[in-house]
């Protein structure tokens, strides 16, 4: 049997994120998942990101991955960890900037 690489060096993984992460910005689909997240914060101020993710009904993390690029833009910033609704967990609270 062939030795077969699960892991190809030659591959650039970063290729394909770059693509999907350009195709999400030229749809305008990023930008739109920015919005709903800062109208989220601005909402409720304070809350982690899985809790507002539980308030906007979603589960696939559009909230989560948004907040940190609103961060870089100032638009919002982190408070005291609490404990979250959802996971129990001690993790960051998100405010208005």
């Amino acid at each position: 049997m062939e030795n077969m690489l699960l892991f190809d060096p030659h591959r650039h993984a970063t290729t394909t994120s770059k693509l999907a992460r350009d195709a999400g910005e030229k749809s305008g689909r990023f930008s739109a998942d920015r919005a709903a997240a800062l109208r989220l914060v601005k909402l409720y101020p304070g809350y982690t990101a899985r809790m507002l993710e539980r308030k906007a009904g979603v589960t696939d993390g559009k909230v989560r991955k948004r907040l940190g690029e609103l961060l870089k833009l100032d638009l919002v910033k982190t408070g005291e960890n609490r404990t979250c609704a959802v996971t129990h967990m001690k993790v960051k609270s998100w405010w208005p900037a």
